[in-house]
């Protein structure tokens, strides 16, 4: 049975590794060397920007959850930041990050750190839980609208 706990120095690398894997899928269109680029600059983008120290992020009263499989393994994380939306002015409780080892996907993890971020919000007092999701990615569009999320904004781009 998966377990969640904190996060831990000994995590980055398979945090980094994760989150990379998860964001690369977003990106499936762009040029090898924009990938490349990516790469190289996003570890060094997540610690100055989330003030991440050995205890994770510590910047927007940010927490850091990761789950671990039935030997130990690092199977999935979940990034959580408080924000104040821009248009009422509300706290809510954003999903930063999500993430699930591919091996590991279609077991309910997905499932169970969404449920975490809930649980959270409620303890914190929050009474909004947020987050971004790639139009692409159905599977997780339909996991979240199963746990009754709606869409409330868009956000749309165009090349030129």
């Amino acid at each position: 049975m998966p377990t969640l706990r904190p996060y831990r120095f000994t995590d980055w690398d398979d945090f980094i590794a994760l989150d990379m894997e998860t964001v690369m899928t977003a990106l499936p269109d762009a040029p090898a060397t924009v990938r490349a680029e990516f790469r190289a600059r996003w570890p060094e983008v997540v610690k100055s920007r989330y003030a991440w120290t050995d205890a994770g992020p510590t910047s927007d009263a940010s927490s850091l959850l990761v789950c671990e499989g039935d030997a130990g393994e690092y199977a999935g994380h979940l990034w959580l930041t408080e924000q104040t939306d821009f248009f009422t002015a509300e706290r809510a409780l954003h999903v930063t990050a999500i993430a699930v080892a591919s091996s590991r996907r279609k077991r309910g993890i997905g499932k169970m750190l969404m449920e975490a971020a809930v649980a959270d919000a409620k303890r914190r007092g929050i009474s909004h839980v947020t987050l971004g999701v790639d139009a692409s990615n159905a599977v997780a569009i339909s996991l979240y609208a199963g746990l009754g999320f709606k869409t409330k904004r868009l956000a749309m781009s165009m090349r030129v």
